[in-house]
């Protein structure tokens, strides 16, 4: 089954995203907070909700490595 949100692009099968989840801890499902697509050099933010300025202007390797640089010990 597809779900389509009114404010969110849908992904294609074989192009590469960053995907940005959260949950709320009643449910056992993630939800989507924001996602990028990876094209190129370059990011393309594929929704319209919440506004991630700090990769605003961020090319695909700077873009990675900030995410590495938040997730990584």
């Amino acid at each position: 089954m597809i779900y389509e949100v009114s404010n969110r692009k849908l992904p294609v099968a074989g192009n590469e995203y960053a995907f940005f989840l959260t949950c709320d801890k009643q449910s056992p499902n993630y939800k989507i907070l924001t996602l990028y697509e990876l094209k190129g050099d370059s990011i393309v933010r594929l929704d319209y909700g919440r506004n991630f300025d700090e990769f605003k202007n961020a090319g695909k390797a700077e873009f990675i490595e900030a995410i590495r640089n938040k997730i990584m010990p």
